[in-house]
C-alpha cells in the first residue's frame, strides 16, 4: 500500500498544481487594447454594417465582441458619466447569412478618458477607453458647385433631395483637414447583405450617379495621430 501511494502521489500533486494555475490564468484580469470613440452631436446616425442599419452613432460595438456572440457582461466604467453599455444584435458582416449575434457597444456619454472591466465568461478583462468629442474632417467637399464643408463643422449628417438629384451623375471634391484620411463611399441601401457595399468607393474628384431613395454618401475619416474615427454621411431623401 506504501509503496502504491508513493507512486500515486506525485500524480495527485502534479494534478492539484495544474488545476490551481488554471483557476489562477482564469482568475486574472487581462488588458484588452484601448478603444477611441467620438462624441457626435445630438442625433446623429452612422452607417452600421453589422447591423445593417443607420444606428445612434454615439454607439461603438466593444472591440473584444466584435460578430459572434462572444457576449461581454458585467461591463463597468470607472468614470460612468463618460460611458455606458448597450447590447444589439449583429449580423456577421462578411457574410450574406441572417443569423444574429448578441453584441455589447460602448455609449459615448462625456469627452474624457475612463477604464472599463467586463467579463467574457469567467475571463475578466480591463480596458482604457478615451471620448474625443467630434470634430470636422474636411478641408474641402462639394458636389458639383454646392459647397458642404462648412456644413459639417458642428454635426456630422446632412441631407439633400432625392427628387432633385435623382438619376443625375454627380461630382464628388473632398480634401482632409491636417491629419485626417478619407474614404468615401456611396451607398445604396443600409440593409445591403454581405460587402457589395464596399464597390462602390468614389475617389477624390471622382462622380457617382444617385440611383435610389435614402442613399447616402459615406465618408470615413481617421485621424492617425488620436487614433480617432469618424462618420460622416450626406443622405438623399
Amino acid at each position: 500500500m506504501k509503496k502504491q501511494l508513493k507512486h500515486i502521489l506525485p500524480v495527485i500533486l502534479t494534478f492539484i498544481t495544474v488545476m490551481l494555475s488554471a483557476v489562477c490564468v482564469n482568475a486574472k484580469t487581462l488588458t484588452n487594447t484601448s478603444q477611441v470613440l467620438t462624441l457626435y452631436p445630438k442625433s446623429s446616425k452612422i452607417y452600421n454594417e453589422n447591423r445593417r442599419m443607420y444606428a445612434p452613432a454615439n454607439e461603438t460595438i466593444l472591440n473584444t465582441n466584435l460578430y459572434y456572440g462572444n457576449k461581454a457582461t458585467s461591463i463597468k466604467a470607472k468614470k460612468s458619466s463618460y460611458v455606458s453599455a448597450v447590447y444589439h444584435n449583429n449580423y456577421a458582416p462578411a457574410l450574406t447569412q441572417d443569423k444574429l449575434y448578441p453584441s455589447a457597444y460602448l455609449k459615448a456619454k462625456k469627452a474624457g478618458t475612463t477604464t472599463i472591466t467586463y467579463k467574457i465568461g469567467k475571463q475578466k478583462y480591463s480596458q482604457k477607453v478615451t471620448v474625443k468629442k467630434y470634430a470636422n474632417p474636411f478641408k474641402t467637399l462639394k458636389i458639383n458647385n454646392l459647397n458642404l464643408a462648412s456644413k459639417f463643422k458642428s454635426k456630422s449628417n446632412y441631407t439633400l433631395s432625392y427628387n432633385k438629384y435623382r438619376g443625375k451623375t454627380l461630382k464628388l471634391q473632398y480634401s482632409a483637414k491636417k491629419g485626417w484620411s478619407l474614404n468615401v463611399h456611396y451607398l445604396e441601401d443600409a440593409a445591403v447583405k454581405g460587402t457589395s457595399y464596399r464597390k462602390n468607393w468614389i475617389k477624390a474628384n471622382g462622380t457617382f450617379t444617385v440611383t435610389k431613395k435614402n442613399s447616402a454618401i459615406i465618408v470615413y475619416a481617421y485621424n492617425s495621430k488620436t487614433s480617432q474615427d469618424e462618420q460622416c454621411i450626406i443622405f438623399f431623401k
